[in-house]
């Protein structure tokens, strides 16, 4: 019990930095161990909880739909048990990126926007709603009277971090210490993406997650871009060639370059179950897919440039490394962006990965 309570204790206090932009152990590091307690307390209340990303200074105010957060699975073997509850049903599931940034809620009425809120924990969150109101991808009013609540993710673009912001160390920090900046420094340059909504009528319903994404075309937001997954959930077959399908989603959309950061796909029943939704701060009809990955540091010989499709891709070479029982010794850098991203020289010290124990990874610098 003693062992378990102390990595209770560490991972609130690693979850309470990451929400607040002061991360102090890689993602890898803290999912691990998030793993490590699920072998021991599956059923722990750590698991009912949320990061929280409540700052003195800003006013609090209640959330109008619950701000929660979702289970993560990063095995075909955790995919099947979420699967499982739909035993004996086709459906279908949404399926987009998850954006790595800073949760929001924009709230409007009569076409006007009134308050924006940050998680904080679920319930009462930040009022930001003055330097929300300076981003992009926030409209200054839409098309519709109802009352309704959006969800987005205040976001740094990786363009706007190397044009205003060179000298931060990474997008999500930059993105949550620019939101909460007292004065709303810097917030114009901020972008909110945007992939949920609800009335605060409970008595209406959108209907389907897809009907949501339409939705938020016409109101003027940035939204993410989805798939549809069919799930034949009525026999082991089926539910396994689902989760195989879902991963292959997930290993897709991670290696998609995007403007923003992501980490993962996040799977959402299409046809909305509006008690879920709003009684559970883990919703059972909606998880989270990360990538699978074990880091290892290593050196950087050379860039190489290939020819691909008409362009020409940057490839890291470096120090032979064995991950995952195979030898590692080239990595794809997508872009020239991602090699100033990254801060990438000949000679630094880089931390690499394998994701999902298929794709070589070029995650960072080693610090």
């Amino acid at each position: 019990m003693d062992e378990i309570n102390e990595i209770v204790e560490t991972l609130n206090k690693w979850r309470d930095a990451y929400y607040n932009g002061q991360p102090v152990v890689t993602d890898a590091e803290f999912d691990d161990l998030e793993d490590k307690l699920r072998e021991l307390d599956p059923e722990n209340e750590y698991f009912q909880g949320i990061g929280e990303d409540e700052e003195d200074g800003f006013p609090k105010a209640k959330h109008l739909i619950l701000m929660g957060s979702q289970d993560k699975c990063n095995t075909i073997e955790e995919i099947i048990k979420k699967l499982n509850h739909f035993k004996g049903r086709k459906v279908e599931f949404l399926v987009e990126p998850k954006c790595d940034g800073l949760s929001l809620e924009m709230n409007y009425l009569n076409g006007k926007p009134t308050v924006h809120i940050t998680r904080g924990d679920g319930y009462v969150g930040d009022d930001i709603t003055a330097n929300a109101s300076k981003m992009m991808g926030v409209p200054a009013g839409i098309p519709v009277p109802d009352g309704i609540a959006f969800r987005g993710e205040i976001m740094l673009l990786h363009s706007d971090k190397e044009k205003y912001f060179p000298d931060l160390k990474n997008c999500r920090n930059g993105a949550s210490g620019t939101a909460k900046n007292k004065e709303g420094i810097g917030c114009e340059h901020l972008t909110v993406v945007t992939y949920d909504c609800q009335y605060t009528d409970e008595d209406k319903s959108f209907g389907t997650e897809a009907d949501k994404l339409e939705f938020l075309n016409e109101c003027g937001f940035m939204r993410v871009n989805a798939d549809m997954v069919v799930a034949d959930c009525t026999t082991p077959e089926g539910i396994k060639k689902a989760a195989e399908e879902l991963m292959a989603k997930m290993n897709e959309f991670t290696n998609t370059d995007r403007e923003y950061d992501t980490d993962g796909i996040v799977v959402k029943l299409n046809v909305i179950d509006e008690h879920d939704l709003r009684t559970e701060l883990r919703p059972k009809t909606q998880w989270a897919i990360k990538p699978s990955r074990v880091e290892v540091e290593t050196t950087l010989i050379d860039i190489e440039w290939n020819m691909t499709n008409g362009s020409l891709v940057p490839v890291a070479i470096f120090e032979p490394v064995i991950l995952d029982g195979a030898t590692i010794q080239r990595a794809s850098l997508s872009n020239v962006s991602e090699i100033e991203r990254l801060g990438l020289y000949i000679g630094a010290r880089i931390v690499v990965s394998r994701r999902n124990m298929v794709i070589p990874h070029v995650e960072r610098l080693a610090a």
